[in-house]
């Protein structure tokens, strides 16, 4: 589907697309470009949560999550890259999560698949240098999606607040616009992750009522 913006400056196509199923996300982006040229930076965005104590949860879930959190990024940075490479010009952007610097009790399967969008955004901007195409990962922590979506009726800790929608887009042309590897959003999540990195073996052993986590073992 084609329309003008809302400030009329151009044309915005939309196609609907499972990120979960290459092919259809494959299909997806080819009407997108047939519609309106070559993809220059693609933001690959879409995500579910997954919580709760791995040893009684339905594998399910994690499957889901890595399905759409990592592979639909791995699926839709494959289809478009090549024609960047080409053109040696275009940049991908994958918002990961604080949540794949930072593991905390319950979250197993949300925080695995955003720690593998982390480490594959890593590896792919090694393998992008010289060739005029960036990759850049944003990591922001809870954002507030005005309650749109049901993470936002399941977040229910006092800390970390949430962040803005507009500031994570706002992090999102930033990177682009300065080819930044990795924006944390609060910026000072980044030293709890620097912490977390560098002390693993002593947070590992923190209660997990320190996590807001009351309900789980340990």
């Amino acid at each position: 589907m084609s329309r003008l913006d809302d400030t009329g400056a151009g044309p915005v196509v939309t196609a609907t697309a499972d990120v979960s199923s290459r092919g259809e996300l494959e299909d997806a982006l080819s009407e997108i470009q047939a519609a309106n040229g070559p993809v220059d930076v693609l933001v690959n965005n879409a995500g579910t949560g997954a919580y709760g104590p791995f040893a009684t949860s339905d594998l399910a879930n994690l499957e889901n999550a890595l399905a759409i959190n990592y592979l639909g990024t791995v699926y839709g940075t494959h289809a478009l890259l090549p024609g960047m490479l080409e053109r040696r010009r275009g940049h991908v952007v994958n918002i990961s999560s604080v949540a794949g610097r930072v593991a905390t009790p319950g979250e197993c399967a949300y925080s695995g698949s955003k720690f593998a969008v982390v480490g594959f955004t890593q590896a792919l901007a090694m393998e992008l240098r010289g060739t005029g195409v960036g990759a850049s990962m944003i990591l922001p922590g809870p954002v507030d999606t005005n309650g749109l979506l049901k993470a936002d009726e399941d977040y229910t800790r006092s800390f970390p607040p949430k962040v803005s929608a507009e500031r994570v887009a706002l992090a999102t042309l930033r990177a682009v616009d300065r080819n930044l590897l990795e924006v944390v959003v609060p910026s000072w999540f980044r030293a709890v992750a620097t912490f977390q990195a560098a002390f693993s073996g002593v947070v590992c052993r923190l209660p997990n009522s320190f996590f807001e986590h009351e309900d789980l073992p340990g």
